[in-house]
């Protein structure tokens, strides 16, 4: 284990063991008044993420979403590329960066860590530190694992100590490894954060739920509220003799409730009917106006957290206004949002791994997106109409009406075939 670890870590010595990491303080200015020294990376992973139900809802399902779409390789103009030809290391890199995660799993963490903090720590483990002089000479490691950490357990060491300077190193505290702390060279890290405009010179990017501390620390409460006013609801009616001049004495109420209890409580009595040896009124205590507008409020934060994320919250049991026109779009969109994150991810992971550190200008790891008009064109050749329309110009081919090549290009242009399917169908 020694020996591998000695391997995998360029800068690592058994001192750097004893770190102790610290909570980053976010940002160490006043805002308009509002001071936000205090804020630090685990109060979002911990207050927003893991105590606020609509947070832990919709991030999980975008990063889901993203992580599962297909990825191959391409060229710079975006024609596939066979994984064959390409380096068999980075393909199984990227298809597993570790033995202990998928890509999927990758994606998905990277995403997540992103929404929630505005900052994702991977980094490069390479197969064996003292590579060939030429790739030292270049600056390129050919990775064996890649990892990701995430920023709460990472610290900075930059060229003038403060959170401004140039990185020269990451600290990181990784579970993957037994929990100890190690120091990864700043070329061996790939840093993705969400742009920060109130600290633009900051090593740390800004979350999205910066600005949203209210809205998230305010829903957060009224759930909070919400359980403990049903924990403490007390009774949900009142049971009196039938008529106003009757009146019972304290035995018979006790009597009467005891008996009452029996034959109304638990599961077994779901759906019966009780009655009852004398005339009774029952009395409900609905709910109070408190507990209305607590139950009122919480799509209005669901609705908020939507759009910190940039989706529709019809996909998460908002079913006022639902329709199933809007839920189409809603499910376009956030197929659309999921995708508009992967793509940064690709592009910034393009960058570092496949150019810089493999030393690939040429090739890209990228989604594959579906060619809309592609697919409009497939739908229509498939209707009645389309059929027929594809059916004339097959006989007018036969006719010598048109020749081969404009009858080959019309099929390929206007129904989207292939050259080798619209040769097949013109029986070439």
């Amino acid at each position: 284990m020694i020996s591998r670890l000695r391997n995998i870590f360029k800068s690592f010595s058994s001192g750097s063991r004893s770190v102790k990491l610290t909570d980053h303080t976010f940002y160490p200015l006043d805002f308009i008044g509002h001071s936000y020294n205090e804020r630090n990376f685990r109060e979002y992973i911990c207050e927003a993420f893991g105590r606020n139900p609509y947070i832990n809802m919709v991030v999980p399902r975008i990063a889901d979403i993203q992580s599962t779409l297909p990825r191959s390789f391409k060229d710079l103009d975006g024609n596939p590329v066979e994984s064959s030809t390409v380096d068999s290391g980075l393909v199984s890199l990227l298809n597993q960066p570790n033995p202990k995660t998928t890509r999927t799993d990758f994606y998905n963490k990277i995403d997540q860590f992103l929404k929630v903090t505005g900052n994702a720590i991977i980094y490069g483990v390479s197969a064996n530190p003292t590579n060939s002089d030429v790739l030292s000479t270049m600056g390129m490691d050919k990775y064996m694992e890649l990892h990701i950490a995430s920023i709460e357990d990472v610290y900075i060491n930059t060229s003038n100590g403060t959170e401004t300077g140039a990185p020269i190193s990451y600290q990181i505290s990784d579970s993957t490894f037994n929990g100890a702390t190690y120091t990864v060279a700043a070329k061996d890290v790939l840093h993705l954060k969400i742009s920060n405009i109130i600290s633009s010179s900051s090593n740390y990017g800004l979350s999205p739920l910066f600005g949203q501390q209210k809205a998230y620390t305010g829903s957060t409460a009224t759930f909070d509220a919400r359980v403990s006013s049903y924990q403490n609801g007390g009774a949900n009616g009142v049971i009196s003799p039938k008529g106003s001049e009757a009146v019972m004495l304290p035995s018979d109420r006790e009597l009467m409730q005891e008996e009452f209890t029996k034959g109304i409580g638990g599961t077994h009595n779901f759906g019966s009917t009780y009655v009852t040896g004398s005339p009774v009124d029952f009395t409900r205590v609905a709910l109070s106006p408190e507990q209305l507008r607590l139950i009122e409020s919480l799509p209005i934060d669901l609705r908020i957290v939507c759009g910190v994320y940039d989706v529709d919250s019809v996909l998460f049991s908002d079913v006022q206004g639902t329709t199933f026109n809007n839920l189409e779009t809603a499910q376009k969109r956030i197929l659309l949002t999921a995708t508009r994150g992967g793509d940064k991810i690709d592009e910034q992971l393009n960058k570092w791994l496949i150019q810089d550190n493999y030393g690939i200008d040429d090739l890209k790891y990228c989604i594959d997106k579906e060619d809309e008009t592609k697919v409009a064109k497939i739908k229509q050749r498939n209707t009645d109409a389309g059929k027929q329309q594809v059916t004339n110009i097959i006989k007018d081919f036969e006719a010598k009406l048109i020749t081969e090549p404009s009858a080959t290009n019309t099929l390929i242009i206007n129904y989207a075939y292939s050259e080798e399917e619209a040769k097949m169908l013109l029986g070439l």
